[in-house]
């Protein structure tokens, strides 16, 4: 606990803090199907592995995360803990890292799910969060998920985790948002008018409940923002914002606020 409320604060006091990096086949062993949201292309894989190369994969990938520090031996002493204190638990039993934990918990059971859409429908290297903590409010925190272009044979694609504050979540999905395309800075206009798309799902007891979106279009004049708060309500008339206001309207659709 003492490890979870020192990222929670140091998320809260800098905006973020690090998460540690994970490669596909770590995340399907830690987390199996009991995902929220998974890519396709990972799912097949996953089920797609014979019994014998799945317990192959597993013992490798435990192995691995444990040399990291991340899993240890259930009673072994924590290394920030007080000399003469060891973790309760099973012997043979592997405890998770507090690090670790949240992010198996963010895919497991989130509060709320960030999905990022280019204008062409892709969702291929775009923002992807998770809220966790407080259910109906605004989410203590934010696990951010970007998966990059890095591979680590055999576990596959790495994934780049970090814990976000609600604010700096915000922030991050309107720079996105108002970028322009073809690798150019982030903050700068989306070119020609094209819009993003960043949909808000909320979820309870890992059913979906709600979706909100916003829809994001740059012209010559500034960007153009249209938000449909449900997945069969009408879309709200086109108002024109700026980068703060967009920031500030998404980080409160993070927190469940209703338009």
């Amino acid at each position: 606990m003492a490890d979870a409320e020192r990222l929670l604060a140091e998320a809260d006091s800098s905006g973020v803090a690090l998460l540690p990096a994970l490669t596909m086949a770590e995340l399907w062993v830690l987390c199996g199907v009991d995902q929220v949201i998974a890519a396709e292309p990972e799912a097949r894989w996953w089920a797609g592995l014979a019994a014998p190369d799945r317990e192959k994969l597993t013992s490798g990938v435990l192995q691995f995360l444990t040399d990291r520090g991340l899993l240890r031996p259930a009673g072994e002493r924590e290394p920030d803990a007080e000399p003469g204190t060891t973790a309760p638990g099973r012997p043979g039993r592997l405890l998770v890292s507090a690090a670790l934990g949240m992010i198996v918990a963010a895919r497991q059971n989130p509060g709320v799910v960030v999905i990022a859409t280019e204008p062409d429908g892709s969702v291929t290297g775009t923002p992807r969060m998770f809220g966790v903590g407080q259910a109906g409010g605004l989410p203590r925190a934010v696990v951010g998920e970007h998966v990059s272009g890095k591979v680590i044979r055999p576990f596959g694609p790495v994934h780049d985790f970090s814990l976000l504050s609600p604010d700096r979540a915000g922030h991050v999905l309107a720079l996105w948002a108002m970028r322009a395309g073809g690798g150019a800075a982030p903050g700068e206009r989306a070119a020609g008018g094209q819009p993003r798309v960043v949909d808000v799902y909320a979820y309870t007891g890992g059913e979906l409940a709600s979706r909100d979106r916003a829809t994001v279009s740059g012209s010559a004049d500034g960007h153009l923002v249209t938000r449909q708060p449900g997945a069969d309500a009408d879309p709200a008339p086109s108002f024109a914002c700026d980068l703060a206001g967009l920031a500030g309207m998404l980080t409160g659709m993070l927190a469940l606020e209703q338009p």
